[in-house]
């Protein structure tokens, strides 16, 4: 799997795909905040979010395809990093409203 370039690829642009439906969606839960009295933890959990799409964005911007496999391997487990962080802040967020 490390030496197929076009998971690599897919894994790229997955990146953008997720950070744009995590922060198209992520302000909605401050104006549920505000109409439940409780915008400060969704503004917490918001800002959290734009930092781990920060993150996530750099990561797209690292991705070469002339990487060796070494460095591949690096990449992809900040991308796995990025992912698990990402899936559980929207966890988090789940948990205060259930």
């Amino acid at each position: 799997m490390n030496e197929n370039i076009s998971f690599y690829r897919f894994m790229h642009k997955q990146i953008l795909v997720a950070i744009a439906l995590f922060i198209g969606t992520a302000p909605g839960y401050i104006l549920m905040g505000a109409l439940y009295g409780s915008a400060e933890v969704e503004t917490a959990w918001v800002i959290f979010i734009i930092i781990v799409s920060l993150y996530g964005y750099k990561l797209y911007k690292d991705f070469s395809p002339f990487m060796t496999i070494e460095q591949k391997d690096f990449w992809l487990n900040r991308v796995q990093f990025f992912m698990f962080a990402y899936f559980s802040l929207w966890s988090i967020i789940f948990l205060v409203y259930v």
